[in-house]
């Protein structure tokens, strides 16, 4: 009698696992669900880009304890516009969607996401930052380029592609590019448009800022990768808003996680709103833009 009590109690706890795992699976599926369906809407009015030209940042920004910044970036391209944008919030969600192990993940990607976003339109050579703090969007303002580049005839194979050196004075470094024609229309990393191409290699003669080509990225069935532009900006002038960007950086994650604020949050909000892991959060002794 004993053993068929300890069956049946045994059997009754089994069920119940598979009950709750059952449970789980299918709050996760509705879950997933309802956060594509937010996600589609999100992007409704967005342009599709026709690939990605992804970057590794290498930033040293204190030279006094010689510590340096790495970050993913990715310059999304379209005929006449691209997107400069963390990679990082893109790379995980690709992750995640091969893989389920929660306590691992993409190897390739440093982890840093700094949330500050590079419109560039090339038939114009006009240049729009934006910077995003979860769902705020701050205007940090539009300017035209001008980037006085002068193209060498030096060529060199580069990441399997020939490209051509080209030089820049700006911002009080002196830069040296490589680009390529052999990949579709123009593209580069932040500020430094107007070349006939895409950046493959930029960095400063001292090697202390620096984007490097790491690989490019494509659309997938389930993934696409758009430009979508800010629908408001928040009402604010862009020194305020600088200030706001620093103090938000600055913050302890932790507390702004305790703070209710994610639990405000639409069902889907684009990944990158972390700037506590980000450039703004580094105290910086070696500015990029030295006059």
């Amino acid at each position: 009698m004993k053993k068929i009590f300890i069956f049946i109690a045994l059997s009754c706890a089994i069920t119940a696992v598979a009950q709750q795992s059952a449970d789980q699976a299918e709050r996760e599926a509705r879950m997933r669900a309802e956060m594509k369906a937010a996600q589609q809407k999100y992007y409704a009015n967005a342009d599709t880009c026709i690939y990605g030209v992804r970057y590794v940042f290498d930033y040293l920004y204190n030279k006094a304890q010689g510590m340096r910044f790495l970050e993913d970036r990715i310059v999304l391209v379209r005929p006449e516009e691209t997107l400069d944008m963390s990679w990082e919030g893109f790379g995980e969600h690709r992750w995640r969607m091969k893989n389920s192990d929660p306590n691992t993940g993409d190897m390739t990607l440093h982890y840093r996401l700094t949330p500050d976003f590079y419109f560039y339109n090339t038939s114009t050579d006009s240049l729009q930052t934006v910077y995003r703090v979860l769902t705020e969007e701050f205007n940090l303002g539009k300017e035209r380029l001008g980037n006085d580049w002068k193209i060498t005839d030096r060529v060199e194979n580069i990441a399997g592609l020939p490209c051509r050196k080209a030089t820049l004075e700006k911002g009080g470094r002196q830069w040296t590019a490589w680009f390529t024609d052999k990949l579709p229309y123009q593209a580069a990393p932040r500020d430094f448009g107007g070349l006939p191409g895409v950046i493959i290699d930029l960095s400063d003669a001292d090697g202390e800022v620096g984007w490097h080509f790491f690989r490019t990225e494509h659309n997938l069935p389930d993934h696409k990768l758009y430009i979508k532009h800010p629908e408001k900006y928040a009402a604010l002038t862009s020194d305020k808003a600088r200030r706001i960007i620093r103090l938000y950086g600055r913050s302890e994650p932790k507390y702004v996680q305790e703070s209710g604020i994610y639990e405000q949050l639409p069902a889907y909000v684009p990944e990158m709103m972390r700037p506590s892991t980000g450039l703004d959060a580094c105290n910086i002794d070696n500015p990029i833009v030295k006059e």
